[in-house]
């Protein structure tokens, strides 16, 4: 397409922008609910949900260059909010896999998803192993040291 016709379809840069970026939160938002529907409702759950969210064998280029693109969600709050609410409901998803505790659920949800985005950052300076392993190690580890599992 030409870039005349992508104004006349989206007005402005920023609005296709933001529509290209809405419709992969609603990729990710959809593959978080089928993640959260299969798994187990247990810390291996959790685990395994976080899992399928990796980006497999192409994390080294979409962690580095999906971190140009979050600043993109960080500026606009349209994008903001919705990267906000598939936190929450990710956080609620990894939560009720790691604690009984009606007022611990969101807290150790967003607490495993920290551990896992942290970990994801980290991996993407290390290189070490392969991030998979990499990641599943680390947030087995936390479940472990917070006596999740």
């Amino acid at each position: 397409m030409s870039a005349a016709t992508l104004v006349q379809r989206f007005g402005t840069r920023e609005a296709m922008i933001e529509a290209v970026l809405l419709h992969a939160w609603d990729r990710l938002a959809a593959i978080t609910a089928a993640a959260d529907a299969q798994a187990p409702t247990n810390p291996a759950g959790a685990v395994s949900m976080l899992l399928q969210l990796m980006p497999g064998n192409s994390a080294e280029y979409n962690l580095t260059d999906g971190l140009l693109l979050l600043r993109e969600d960080l500026r606009n709050p349209t994008l903001r909010l919705r990267g906000a609410a598939w936190g929450a409901y990710l956080a609620k998803a990894l939560g009720r896999r790691l604690t009984d505790q009606t007022e611990d659920v969101e807290r150790m949800g967003w607490q495993m998803a920290s551990v896992w985005q942290g970990a994801l950052i980290w991996w993407v300076f290390k290189r070490d192993d392969d991030p998979d392993a990499n990641i599943q190690t680390v947030v087995e580890e936390w479940c472990r040291n917070v006596g999740a599992t």
